[in-house]
């Protein structure tokens, strides 16, 4: 755990220092700024007249179409060199969004056996009734994705910052995929700190069927003084992967989205099995930097119930970048008291947390600037009642 915790600090260390942020996270901006050197010729379309007419008819009343129904659950963000990444998620039911063969099933062409000489006419007309057709392997999705991002400037107006468009063409494996059920989609992208309106729109390939959702939202400035500390969005990580190449385009992914070189899946409702750990992620903001440009700051973590303090974890240092990847088990220590023969005896236990509802509370100190700050992840865990193997008199957490 704690390699796997190094190696991903060194690889979003090397990205957040080390990389130019000249490339953009998508295609459809670099055509933007390609299309300010070269005035005369004809303006990039990112988005059908028609399309983007229904987007901008339903913005001011946030009135949503429902041809494609949709939702944009959350957005996550994340320090992006000078923009911030916002991380969009959607929720929709995989069979609304047009998974189907990517070619046509036709019949498959016959290879007829060997006639045997004394074959009966009839069972030779059986055989040829006996065709067998080509079964998909692959489903792709066939649909269009469409994002316009507003500037919010006032009380009920605000300014088009930026279109895109994204192909949706995820390919998943047709025997396992479950049509019916509902699915998380991801798409990101870099923008500056603001606060923003996202139109999004998804239609058939024909434009005929269209859905719309709206989404308001605001990303802070990580440069802004701040009188305490800050965070980005805290989530859990269930997996996180390496991969090869930088992501230059906006794109949907299922089940992931990607941050620099990094494939991370999420885990989007926090609703824990007993046994499973947290994989925190995120980044501080308002720390002060020493004299060789890195921070030195605390955290405290604690799980409460209620106005119970449930797990109460080490202090944690942190002295190389604002990002924290950090492991927390979710293990309580509950002291056991059994009796017998008049004889009561005590012992400690480390078990897993009962099923219910639990807030992760953060307390952060910088050691440079003295400031402070707290911040919160509320989560579940689910799962059956833990089975105790000895009688049990009395159980009370035990703080470590």
């Amino acid at each position: 755990m704690k390699f796997k915790r190094i190696f991903i600090l060194t690889l979003v260390t090397a990205f957040i220092f080390g990389l130019s942020f000249n490339t953009a996270l998508a295609d459809q901006e670099k055509e933007q700024e390609k299309q300010k050197e070269e005035e005369k010729k004809p303006a990039i379309i990112y988005i059908p007249n028609e399309i983007k007419t229904i987007m901008e008819s339903g913005l001011p009343e946030r009135m949503t179409r429902n041809d494609i129904p949709f939702s944009i659950h959350k957005n996550l963000y994340f320090i992006y060199g000078e923009n911030i990444l916002s991380v969009f998620v959607i929720k929709a039911k995989n069979s609304d969004l047009k998974f189907a063969p990517p070619f046509p099933v036709l019949p498959v062409p016959e290879k007829k056996a060997p006639e045997k000489k004394n074959e009966e006419p009839q069972q030779q007309e059986e055989q040829e009734k006996i065709i067998p057709t080509q079964v998909a392997t692959e489903l792709q999705s066939n649909i269009n994705v469409f994002i316009q991002f507003y500037v919010k400037e006032g009380e009920g107006s605000q300014k088009l910052y930026r279109e895109l468009y994204i192909p949706f063409n995820l390919k998943v494996d047709a025997k396992s995929f479950d049509l019916e059920k509902e699915d998380y989609y991801f798409t990101s992208y870099p923008l500056p700190p603001g606060d923003y309106v996202m139109a999004m729109a998804l239609t058939s390939r024909d434009l005929q069927q269209v859905g719309t959702q709206y989404y308001e939202f605001s990303l802070p400035n990580p440069a802004a003084p701040r009188e305490n500390l800050e965070t980005t969005s805290i989530f859990s990580a269930k997996k996180i992967e390496r991969k090869t190449e930088l992501l230059t385009k906006a794109m949907i992914h299922r089940e992931f989205f990607r941050y620099s070189y990094l494939e991370i899946t999420p885990i989007v409702d926090n609703i824990f099995a007993p046994e499973v750990s947290l994989e925190l992620f995120f980044f501080v903001m308002g720390l002060q930097m020493n004299e060789q440009n890195k921070p030195d700051f605390d955290i405290n973590y604690e799980v409460i119930q209620g106005d119970k303090k449930i797990i109460r974890f080490s202090p944690q240092k942190y002295t190389d970048i604002i990002l924290v990847c950090q492991p927390l088990p979710l293990k309580k220590t509950v002291l056991v008291r059994t009796e017998k023969n008049g004889e009561v005896t005590e012992k400690k236990e480390i078990r897993n947390l009962d099923p219910g509802e639990y807030q992760l509370v953060l307390s952060i100190k910088d050691n440079l600037s003295g400031k402070t700050g707290t911040a919160t992840l509320d989560f579940s865990i689910k799962g059956p009642e833990e089975v105790l193997t000895e009688e049990e008199v009395k159980e009370k957490p035990v703080e470590k």
